[in-house]
C-alpha cells in the first residue's frame, strides 16, 4: 500500500469514482480508491500549488482546491492529478472556504471578504462576485437543489439564498425561530435543507418554502460542534469535531438513529462525503480518514499513515526526498517535505541488526547491520529487498560505515580490519582489502573523495589513503601533528577532510589531496564531547556530541565555532547520527528514539519527530 501523507486532513470529495482529500498542514491532496481505500497517488504542493487546502469541488472532470492561505484556487484534472490552471484574484478570491461546481460554474465563498464568486468552469474566467446586497457575511458553506445556491453565513447567523443562472437574491433566512448561530455546515436531501451550527444544534427548513421544521437539540443528539454532514439520502450524517462523534438522523422524521464515537474511530471529524455506500470522515486530530457502512453504521477501516515506529535510531540518510532512518531491527521511511512517515520496513527478511551506517546511491539503498554482519540491499524509491549480503567471501565482519563513489560501495570491518568493495549495479564483489600495507586498524569510518577512499582507523589513530581504481594503498596518516585520537567520523567537501576524535574531543581539518594538517579545532567553545559524526553542508559543519547531547556548529571558512545546539527542544540525549538534504540537518537520536530536522541556515529548529502521534491543537480548522 502507498503512502497516505495525510496531514491534518480538513476536506473530502467524491469524484472521478475516488476519494479526494485535502491536507492543510500537508498542502497536499491524497487521491484514494473509493472501494478500497488504497492510494491511488498523491499531490503535492509543488504540482498543485496548494496552501491551506479547505475545500474541494469536482464537475467529474476536474478538481477544484480553495487555498485559504494564499487566496487561490487551484484545478486539477482528475485522471492524472496535473494542474490545469490557478484561480487567482485580490477582488474575487480571499480567504475561500467552500466550493460549489455546478457544470457550467464555479462558486467561491470568501470568508474574509464577505463575498461570493462565480467563474466558468470551462475557463477559469471571472463572472461576477456577489456581495454587499446579497448580505453574506463570513460565507462558509453551500448547498444546492439545482436551481438555487444556498449560502450558510456563519457570522450573521443566517441562510442566503441566490439564483445559480444569474445570481440574483432570492430570500435571506435568518429568522429567531429558526436558531441559526454561527451556522457551519448545509446539507440539501431532496427536500429539507439541513444546517449545523456550532451552537451544537442541527436546524431542518422547508427547502421549497424556508420555513422551519424543527430544531434539533444538542442533549438529545449528542451534538458538539457540528462541522460537517452529509445526506445518504435516508440517513442525515453529522460530524461533531469536539465530540468526535457522528449523530446519524433520520431523514423523514429526524429521529436519533444512534451516535458513534471515540477515538481511534474519530477524532476531531472536520469533514464528510458519501460515495453511493459508504460515509467517509476525516479527522483532523489524529491524521485518520475512517470509512463507515452508511446502511449499517459499521466501521469499515480507519486509514491512517504508519508510525514512525522509532527504536534507537543509529544511522540516516537522504533518499531524493525522502529520509531513511535506521533503527535497531527496522527503516522508517519519511517525506522530507511533510515529515509524515511514509512505510516502516521490519522483519528477518531484510535483515535489519543493529544497523551502523546507511547509505544511497540515488537507484538502492544499502545498510550495514552490525549484530547480523551482512548489508542490505533496498530499492531506494520503493524499499522493496533486492538482497541481503552475507556470504564468508565478502568478509562483512562488524560493519561500521558505508561510502559510494558512484560506481561501487565500500564497507568498513572493525573486526576484520578489512574494506569491502561490491559492485552497485549487480551487488557483486569486486575485492576485499586486507593486509597490513592498508594500515587497517578498528576501521570506523570512511570518505570517497575523487579516486580515493579514505579510511579512519579507530584502533590505530591513524587515516589509510586506499586508491580506488587500482585498489591498493596509497599512504597511510599517523603523524601525532594529527591529532588523531580515536577517530570515529569522517566528512568532506571535496577539498578538505575533516575527522571527530571521539578521545581527543576534537576535530582534524586535513588537506585530502597532500594529508597535510589545516588544523585541529578543540577547545570548550565547541562544546565537543566524544564526538560520534559530523557532515558539512555547503557553509557548516556539523557535528554530534555523544555524551554532551547536543549539536556543534562550525564555520567551514574559518574553523571557528558558530553556536552549539543543546536543550530538550531539540530532543537530543545520547549519541546520534546525522544527514543532510542541503537546506536541513536531519538528526537520529538513539537515546530518545526521536528525529530531529534543523535549519541549517540559523540551528533553529524545524522539526522533532517522535513516537507520539502529531495531534492539532483546537479540533478545528483554522480560518
Amino acid at each position: 500500500m502507498g503512502m497516505y501523507e495525510f496531514a491534518s486532513p480538513d476536506a473530502l470529495a467524491v469524484a472521478g469514482g475516488n476519494l479526494w482529500v485535502a491536507n492543510a498542514t500537508g498542502n497536499s491532496l491524497t487521491e484514494l480508491s473509493s472501494s478500497t481505500g488504497t492510494v491511488v497517488r498523491v499531490v503535492t504542493e509543488a504540482t498543485g500549488h496548494f496552501n491551506d487546502p479547505q475545500a474541494l469541488a469536482s464537475d467529474g472532470t476536474h478538481l477544484w482546491v480553495a487555498n485559504f492561505a494564499s487566496n487561490t484556487v487551484s484545478e486539477v484534472m482528475l485522471s492524472t492529478g496535473a494542474l490545469v490552471r490557478t484561480l487567482s484574484s485580490s477582488v474575487a478570491i480571499s480567504g475561500p472556504v467552500a466550493l460549489y461546481a455546478d457544470s457550467v460554474h464555479l462558486w467561491v465563498a470568501n470568508f474574509a471578504r464577505n463575498s461570493v464568486s462565480e467563474f466558468l468552469e470551462s475557463t477559469g474566467a471571472l463572472v461576477q462576485v456577489l456581495s454587499g446586497s446579497q448580505g453574506f457575511n463570513g460565507p462558509i458553506s453551500f448547498a444546492s437543489d439545482g436551481t438555487n445556491l444556498w449560502v450558510a453565513d456563519f457570522s450573521s447567523n443566517a441562510i442566503t439564498e441566490i439564483n445559480q443562472t444569474t445570481g440574483a437574491l432570492v430570500q435571506v433566512l435568518n429568522s429567531s425561530k429558526l436558531l441559526l448561530k454561527n451556522p457551519e455546515s448545509l446539507v440539501f436531501d431532496g427536500t429539507r435543507l439541513w444546517v449545523a451550527n456550532t451552537s451544537n444544534t442541527v436546524t431542518e427548513i422547508n427547502e421549497k418554502t424556508g420555513a422551519l421544521i424543527q430544531v434539533l437539540p444538542k442533549a438529545k443528539y449528542n451534538f458538539n460542534n457540528p462541522q460537517s454532514m452529509v445526506s445518504d439520502g435516508t440517513h442525515l450524517w453529522v460530524a461533531n469535531a469536539w465530540g468526535s462523534t457522528l449523530t446519524e438522523i433520520t431523514e423523514s422524521t429526524g429521529a436519533l438513529v444512534q451516535t458513534l464515537g471515540g477515538t481511534p474511530s474519530f477524532s476531531g471529524p472536520i469533514a464528510m462525503a458519501y460515495d453511493g455506500k459508504n460515509v467517509w470522515t476525516a479527522n483532523f486530530n489524529n491524521a485518520t480518514v475512517t470509512e463507515t457502512t452508511a446502511s449499517t453504521g459499521l466501521i469499515q477501516q480507519i486509514l491512517s499513515n504508519p508510525q514512525y515506529q522509532f527504536a534507537n535510531p543509529s544511522a540516516i540518510t537522504i533518499s531524493g526526498n525522502n529520509v531513511w532512518v535506521a533503527s535497531a531491527t527496522s527503516l522508517t521511511e519519511l517525506n522530507r517535505t511533510t515529515c509524515m512517515p511514509i512505510q516502516v520496513l521490519s522483519g528477518a527478511a531484510y535483515g535489519i541488526d543493529d544497523p551502523q551506517a546507511i547509505l544511497s546511491d540515488g537507484t538502492h539503498l544499502w545498510v550495514a547491520n552490525e549484530f547480523g554482519n551482512a548489508i542490505s540491499e533496498l530499492n531506494a524509491s520503493t524499499g522493496a529487498l533486492i538482497a541481503v549480503i552475507s556470504a564468508k567471501s565478502f568478509g562483512i565482519n562488524n560493519p561500521q560505515a558505508l561510502a559510494s563513489d558512484g560506481t561501487h560501495l565500500y564497507v568498513a570491518n572493525a573486526n576484520g580490519n578489512s574494506v569491502t568493495e561490491i559492485n552497485e549495479a549487480t551487488g557483486a564483489l569486486v575485492k576485499v582489502f586486507t593486509g597490513s600495507s592498508f594500515g587497517f586498524n578498528g576501521p570506523e569510518a570512511l570518505v570517497s573523495v575523487g579516486t580515493s577512499l579514505y579510511v579512519a582507523n579507530q584502533t590505530g589513530n591513524s587515516i589509510s589513503v586506499v586508491n580506488e581504481k587500482t585498489g591498493t594503498i596509497s599512504s597511510v596518516w599517523n603523524s601525532p601533528t594529527l591529532a588523531l585520537s580515536a577517530p570515529d567520523a569522517m566528512t568532506s567537501d571535496g577539498t578538505n577532510l575533516w575527522v571527530a576524535n571521539a578521545k581527543g574531543n576534537s576535530v582534524t581539518e586535513i588537506n585530502a589531496a597532500t594529508g597535510v594538517l589545516t588544523q585541529v579545532l578543540s577547545g570548550s567553545t565547541y562544546g565537543f564531547a566524544d564526538p560520534v559524526a559530523i557532515i558539512a553542508d555547503a557553509a557548516r559543519l556539523w557535528v554530534a556530541n555523544q555524551h554532551g547531547s547536543t549539536v556543534s556548529e562550525i564555520d567551514q571558512a574559518t574553523g571557528k565555532p558558530v553556536q552549539v545546539l543543546s536543550g530538550s527542544i531539540y530532543g537530543f540525549n545520547n549519541w546520534s547520527a546525522l544527514a543532510s538534504d542541503g537546506s536541513h540537518l536531519w538528526v537520529a537520536d538513539y537515546g530518545t528514539s526521536a528525529v530531529t530536522e534543523i535549519n541549517e541556515v540559523d540551528g533553529s529548529l524545524n522539526e522533532l519527530l517522535t513516537n507520539s502521534a502529531p495531534v492539532m491543537v483546537g479540533g478545528t480548522e483554522s480560518r
